[in-house]
């Protein structure tokens, strides 16, 4: 059963949630929960559920791709699938593509290699995102590229919302969001317990 908002508030320090809460109202909460749920989905154990792959076909002589990259964040990595070698990122202008044109003939392997992409470069990112590599596929591929990329974490803005950290992380969002709750309210050394067990939670020791 998906955990959500609520379930994190329900399972706070009872003397904290009271302090908190005024007439209902759970708007701090709510944003402490969605900045630990990012903050254990980015760099906690659960990043993986984050990732997203596709796998895009190369096409004789042509630069830009746009594969389907939803709600990214940033690419993690890009891996020429014939070769198994990482793409490298490259700033416009920094690097020359030279403008290739499809081969009479099968190239030999020290050609494929000379002119096999080794660069790319990501825009549209909050658009549609587009893949530029360089040099450009001499040939077609249908291995293509491998694209791995990191999710946008989910914004919660009521109670209602589902986190995207799963039913076994509750007990570290319950953690980190009382470690931000005892700051709030100035109180330093509860906040440091919480703190501490948050990171020891968000390594992925004694989660069930």
């Amino acid at each position: 059963m998906a955990i959500t908002v609520q379930s994190v508030i329900n399972a706070m320090i009872l003397d904290t949630r009271g302090l908190l809460t005024t007439s209902g109202d759970d708007t701090l909460t709510i944003g402490w929960v969605s900045r630990i749920n990012a903050d254990i989905m980015y760099n906690g154990t659960y990043n993986y559920l984050l990732r997203g792959r596709v796998n895009q076909a190369y096409v004789a002589d042509q630069a830009a791709y746009t594969p389907t990259l939803t709600n990214i964040r940033k690419v993690l990595a890009i891996t020429d699938v014939l070769t198994g070698k990482q793409l490298k990122p490259m700033t416009l202008g920094t690097v020359s593509q030279p403008v290739g044109t499809v081969p009479t003939a099968a190239p030999t392997q020290a050609e494929l290699e000379f002119k096999w992409p080794k660069y790319y470069i990501l825009t549209g990112v909050t658009g549609t995102p587009t893949i530029t590599l360089s040099p450009t596929p001499p040939i077609a591929s249908s291995l293509g590229m491998d694209v791995i990329w990191e999710k946008q974490a989910t914004a919660l803005t009521a109670v209602g919302n589902t986190p995207d950290v799963p039913e076994t992380g509750l007990d570290l969002l319950v953690a980190g969001t009382n470690w931000l709750a005892f700051i709030y309210l100035g109180r330093p050394d509860e906040a440091k317990i919480w703190y501490d067990l948050y990171q020891t939670l968000k390594k992925g020791e004694g989660l069930v």
